[in-house]
């Protein structure tokens, strides 16, 4: 049985993110520039998140159109209805479960939407 250090897998984790943000920046950009190709303006989908230092700003900075989208119909659907029991944490937090989802339907993406959720709660708290 072999097992990994805890610095080997905190590093393994930091590539793992990094592979996903390359791969999904790259098929971004290749959208973008098959779309100005045809003529197609297409914004920016990612604008250097890795180098910031909080969620929140990570956030507003990774995946921004599916960030936009979320917050422009369910968040703001959310907070205009007749929802008067989703207060701003209640808010952000089914915002990210709705991102896990989104990923995939399974139980590791809504931990992990969940997870980002809970961190912004907290740290919008502070």
């Amino acid at each position: 049985e072999s097992q990994v250090s805890m610095p080997l897998a905190w590093l393994g984790s930091a590539c793992f993110l990094y592979q996903i943000y390359l791969d999904f920046a790259a098929y971004s950009d290749m959208a973008i520039g098959l779309g100005r190709m045809l003529g197609f303006e297409i914004r920016e989908n990612f604008n250097y998140p890795l180098r910031e230092m909080s969620i929140r700003a990570l956030w507003t900075k990774w995946h921004m159109s599916l960030i936009q989208w979320f917050r422009d119909y369910p968040y703001y659907a959310l907070k205009k209805g007749n929802f008067t029991w989703a207060s701003e944490p209640i808010r952000i937090l089914i915002i990210f479960l709705l991102t896990g989802l989104w990923h995939g339907a399974n139980w590791t993406f809504i931990f992990w939407g969940l997870i980002h959720g809970v961190f912004l709660v907290l740290e919008r708290g502070r």
